[in-house]
């Protein structure tokens, strides 16, 4: 383990980088106390991913309209405009379903 002092860490930086990344332990102190330890950088894993690697076609119904099978027995609640409000964000005036004022 080899111990530099700040200024001289300063002056030999290229070489101690050049020594971590051999293998060798360099510690960097400040008014002779260990401050920091200097240490190669471990390489990446890839993992075989590549931009645009993933294709797929989409089925030529894929904007068709979903029935009832879909949303099941509740459906109306989607579909029918009355039931909106169900979904939509109280205001701070407004009560909740179980009838309590929001806080």
């Amino acid at each position: 383990m080899a111990e530099y002092g700040m200024h001289e860490a300063k002056t030999k930086l290229s070489k101690l980088v050049a020594d971590a990344i051999a293998g060798d332990e360099i510690v960097i102190t400040r008014d002779g106390v260990p401050a920091v330890r200097l240490v190669p950088v471990l390489p990446t894993k890839k993992t075989g991913r590549k931009p645009g690697g993933y294709h797929f076609t989409l089925p030529d119904d894929f904007d068709a309209p979903m029935g009832p099978e879909f949303w099941g027995p509740d459906w109306k609640l989607f579909v029918d405009p009355e039931h909106w409000h169900l979904f939509e964000k109280p205001s701070d005036d407004t009560e909740r379903l179980d009838g309590d004022a929001t806080t």
